[in-house]
């Protein structure tokens, strides 16, 4: 494996286009904007299905939810399958000889789909804790040695209810007033509304710490073999909540916006990175050099890949 290629994919979970490099005037997302300026970013990426499951089957197989099956939900009742006869991303890249991770939520099912090297999913402290999803980072890519690798995060912020109540050690939370922050033309401007969306702020600031934590080398991130230039640095890919690349839940609190095509549930952020049907996408390339891409994705619900080098 002489030109293989690295892939660490940050997943958000109800992640709308709030961010500093969306726009956003109040939201304090330092490592998202961080990577936005060295990376191409997504404005308009549509998702197809704009739901938890259905989207992350859609991300791992790059098929339609009508070819891999996967409609809806795989937890509890629900219990939707991909089918046995789909490729996926952990499969074919394990058979070639990866190392395949996959930490945090996966919501999507059956092993035989989605075998992984390294199952990571039960993290102390659940998927909010973004100091511990990153030490099982690290640990991944201590075992892993020289291996290539993807390496699949699933964050559980922003989702509804937030997980503010809780503390994580490490973690320093980034509070907001609720009469700080703007309010969706969609939604009333009522101080009910104001005060989940003061909430929905700290889990998408929390979450952007661990995006941080993610890609920096020693936080969690890959380190550099000096010896090896493939692995100076991964490509990072975080598709944000639903309708981005992926979505879960509705993106934005006291609004179903999931099957919105205007509003904030239709958009992600994706920098592959894109925001909420249009989802956030960010991409950094390795070894990629000059300013920051802006594309405008004007496809009719297609999903669309980037190719990564």
């Amino acid at each position: 494996m002489t030109d293989t290629k690295n892939v660490l994919l940050l997943i958000a979970d109800d992640w709308s286009p709030l961010a500093g490099c969306y726009g956003s005037p109040v939201i304090q997302t330092p490592h998202v904007d961080e990577l936005a300026r060295r990376a191409t970013r997504f404005t308009h990426a549509y998702c197809t299905s704009p739901s938890c499951a259905a989207s992350r089957a859609n991300i791992l197989t790059g098929h339609y939810s009508h070819t891999h099956g996967q409609y809806g939900h795989s937890h509890s009742i629900h219990n939707f399958h991909t089918a046995v006869s789909m490729p996926s991303i952990p499969k074919q890249l394990g058979t070639a000889g990866f190392a395949t991770g996959i930490i945090g939520k996966l919501h999507v099912q059956p092993e035989s789909v989605y075998p992984w090297t390294h199952d990571l999913q039960k993290v102390p402290g659940g998927p909010r804790n973004v100091v511990q999803m990153a030490a099982l980072a690290r640990g991944f890519f201590d075992d892993i040695g020289e291996r290539p690798f993807y390496l699949h995060m699933g964050f559980t912020d922003p989702h509804r209810d937030f997980g503010n109540r809780h503390t994580y050690e490490g973690v320093e939370e980034t509070r907001y007033a609720p009469d700080e922050v703007p309010v969706p033309d969609f939604l009333p401007d009522h101080p009910d509304v104001r005060a989940e969306l003061a909430q929905y702020y700290q889990s998408i600031s929390r979450l952007d710490l661990g995006f941080g934590l993610a890609i920096r080398p020693g936080g969690g991130g890959p380190r550099r073999r000096h010896d090896d230039r493939r692995h100076e640095r991964p490509r990072h890919a975080f598709p944000g909540g639903q309708g981005v690349v992926l979505r879960l839940g509705a993106p934005l609190p006291a609004a179903d916006g999931a099957a919105r095509s205007g509003g904030g549930g239709m958009r992600r952020p994706r920098e592959l990175v894109e925001p909420g049907t249009h989802p956030v996408r960010l991409v950094r390339r390795r070894g990629a050099r000059g300013p920051a891409r802006t594309f405008y994705d004007s496809h009719s619900g297609r999903i669309t890949s980037a190719r990564l080098g």
